[in-house]
C-alpha cells in the first residue's frame, strides 16, 4: 500500500530540485500560486518533471497545465490522484 504524498514531500522535492530561482520553500503558503511566490515557469516545469520522476508517474500532457498544478496544495493532491 502506497503511503499519501504530503505537503512536506514536495517541499523536500523542491528543494533538491537545483531550480534557478532562489526561493526558500519552507516560507511558501502551499495555497497561493507558485509562480507568484518567486519561481519562474521554467523553474516551474522542472519541479513537475523532479515530481514526476520521484514518483516514478506521468502528467498526461493534456493535464500538463500551470492552473492545474499551480499551488503547492495542488501539486499533492493531484500527484495522490494519479499514484
Amino acid at each position: 500500500i502506497m503511503t499519501e504524498i504530503t505537503l512536506d514531500d514536495i517541499i523536500q522535492i523542491a528543494k533538491n530540485a537545483k531550480l534557478d530561482s532562489e526561493v526558500d520553500f519552507d516560507k511558501f503558503d502551499p495555497d497561493k500560486k507558485i509562480l507568484e511566490q518567486g519561481i519562474d515557469s521554467l523553474d516551474f516545469t522542472k519541479l513537475l518533471f523532479e515530481v514526476e520522476d520521484t514518483f516514478q508517474i506521468t502528467i498526461p500532457d493534456e493535464d500538463f497545465d500551470e492552473k492545474k498544478w499551480d499551488t503547492l496544495n495542488k501539486i499533492v493532491e493531484k500527484v495522490n490522484l494519479l499514484r
